[in-house]
């Protein structure tokens, strides 16, 4: 795997989130985060 570089840093792995969301109604989401704390901060805590 290449490592991901750009001027702020460089990534050695994806941080994504994928969150699967049912409801009482039997509907579902999806949603997703591509955490990048370099740029924005975000982590997937926050995420």
């Amino acid at each position: 795997m290449v490592p991901f570089t750009i001027a702020t840093g460089t990534m050695h792995h994806a941080q994504n989130i994928l969150i699967k969301v049912t409801t009482d109604e039997g509907i579902i989401g999806y949603g997703e985060c591509s955490a990048f704390p370099m740029i924005v901060g975000e982590t997937q805590q926050s995420c």
